[in-house]
C-alpha cells in the first residue's frame, strides 16, 4: 500500500472586495476574468485568470510573515490553519486591509479561531475587512479618538511636487506590533517552519515577557479606523 499525502496550502488574496484563490484551470466553482499583462518590450496582452471566490475564511492565526518579492514589493502573509488545512492571506504591506487586520488583533484571543470577511464599503470604492470571534466583531485597538500610540500619516510632497501621505512612522509601529503578536502566536502554536532552520544555527534570543510588551495593555473601544 502506498500513502500519498498532499497537504496543499491555499494562497488567498483580495480582488474587487472579495477573498480570492487563483487556480490553473476553470471549473464549475471558478470565475474567469481578463487581466492585463505588459511584457518587457511594452507589448500589452490579456490573459484569463481563473479564481475561486469566498465569502469568508476561518481558522487559527499561527504566523504573520513579512515577504519581499524580487521586484522589491513587500507583502504581509497572514498564515491560518484549520486542522490539516492551511491558508495564507496575502495583503499588500502598507494597504488599508493589512493595517486593519493588524489593528484588530490586540483585541483577539490568539488561541481561538478568527473569521475574516470582506465587502465593498458603502461610502467609497474601498474594501472593508472585518474580523470576528465567537460571533462577535472585534474592535480596532487604534482609533482617531484613542490612537493608543499609533502615529498619524503625515502630508508631504514627492519629487514631482505632488502632495502625498507618508506612513513611514506608522509602518514602523505596525512592524513592532507584528513582532509582538508573533511572539505570542509562536508560543501558542509553535515556531513556523520558516524560522526553525534559522533558530537552529542562531544564538537564541531573549524572550520578552508580556509585562514588558508595549502592546500588552492595548484595548480598542471603537471600530472607526484612522486610515
Amino acid at each position: 500500500m502506498a500513502l500519498n499525502e498532499v497537504n496543499e496550502i491555499a494562497y488567498l488574496y483580495l480582488f474587487d472586495h472579495r477573498i480570492c484563490q487563483r487556480v490553473n484551470y476553470p471549473t464549475n466553482r471558478t470565475i474567469t476574468r481578463k487581466a492585463e499583462r505588459i511584457d518587457p518590450n511594452g507589448v500589452k496582452t490579456f490573459v484569463d485568470i481563473h479564481e475561486r471566490h469566498f465569502g469568508n475564511i476561518e481558522g487559527m492565526l499561527i504566523d504573520i510573515q513579512l515577504k519581499e518579492r524580487d521586484n522589491g514589493r513587500k507583502e504581509r502573509y497572514f498564515w491560518m490553519q484549520d486542522g490539516a488545512e492551511k491558508y495564507c492571506l496575502q495583503l499588500r504591506y502598507s494597504s488599508r486591509e493589512s493595517k486593519r487586520f493588524l489593528s484588530y488583533l490586540p483585541n483577539a484571543d490568539l488561541n481561538h479561531f478568527v473569521k475574516i470577511q470582506t465587502f465593498k464599503e458603502k461610502e467609497s470604492d474601498g474594501t472593508a475587512l472585518l474580523i470576528s470571534q465567537r460571533g462577535t466583531w472585534l474592535k480596532s485597538a487604534f482609533t482617531k479618538d484613542n490612537p493608543n500610540g499609533l502615529p498619524p500619516m503625515v502630508k508631504t510632497f514627492n519629487e514631482q511636487g505632488k502632495e502625498v501621505w507618508d506612513d513611514t512612522a506608522q509602518m514602523k509601529f505596525f512592524e513592532q506590533l507584528a513582532a509582538s503578536l508573533n511572539s505570542k502566536l509562536h508560543r501558542l502554536h509553535g515556531t513556523p517552519y520558516r524560522l526553525q532552520e534559522r533558530q537552529a544555527v542562531a544564538t537564541p534570543a531573549a524572550v520578552v515577557s508580556d509585562t514588558t510588551d508595549p502592546f500588552a495593555a492595548i484595548e480598542g473601544t471603537d471600530d472607526k479606523l484612522p486610515f
